[in-house]
């Protein structure tokens, strides 16, 4: 009872099992209640922070799971959207209708009805604009750029402007000095 109580009470416990203070007090010093309660309780700690840190694991793993299928899907998508760019780049810009008639005297008179394709290059420009910059080319040139050179597209900005800096400040110098600018 003394374990389960919450705040915990010597002297309330005494009062709700109608014993006296004073026993119940050398029964708890003689088997060490204090520290078997602190026990209990860090254990219930542990076990419910185990718990958190579960959960918690289990919740990232659905979200990157959730995101290899979003990703898959757009990577997906952009595949069967480049097979139909491809299939309009080998199709004519115009497709050709052949017409067979018969002239009064018998003879077949072909006839060629040439009609503009239902989709004009700038379509395909338009094509490759969304192409390039879809999600998964941006990530790839994230990576890129991070990776290229050893440093991230700031960083090497960052590093150009300061050498333009420096180097401005050395031709003032030296222009200063009567020198030409190496």
């Amino acid at each position: 009872m003394y374990r389960d109580m919450r705040p915990r009470s010597l002297r309330k416990l005494a009062q709700d099992l109608s014993v006296s203070g004073a026993n119940l007090m050398q029964l708890s010093r003689k088997h060490d209640w204090k520290a078997r309660v602190q026990a209990y309780d860090d254990h219930i700690e542990l076990t419910r922070q185990a718990a958190i840190e579960e959960y918690e694991r289990e919740q990232a793993k659905n979200l990157v799971e959730g995101q290899k299928q979003i990703q898959a899907r757009i990577l997906a998508a952009e595949r069967r959207f480049l097979d139909r760019v491809e299939q309009m780049l080998e199709a004519e810009p115009f497709f050709t209708q052949e017409l067979v008639e018969v002239n009064e005297d018998g003879s077949p008179r072909v006839i060629l009805n040439r009609y503009p394709a239902k989709w004009p290059y700038t379509t395909l420009v338009q094509c490759f604009r969304v192409l390039d910059d879809s999600p998964s080319k941006r990530a790839l040139d994230q990576i890129a750029e991070e990776h290229e050179w050893g440093q991230s597209r700031e960083e090497i900005e960052r590093d150009l402007g300061e050498w333009l800096e420096l180097a401005e400040r050395r031709g003032r110098e030296e222009r200063k000095n009567g020198r030409a600018p190496a």
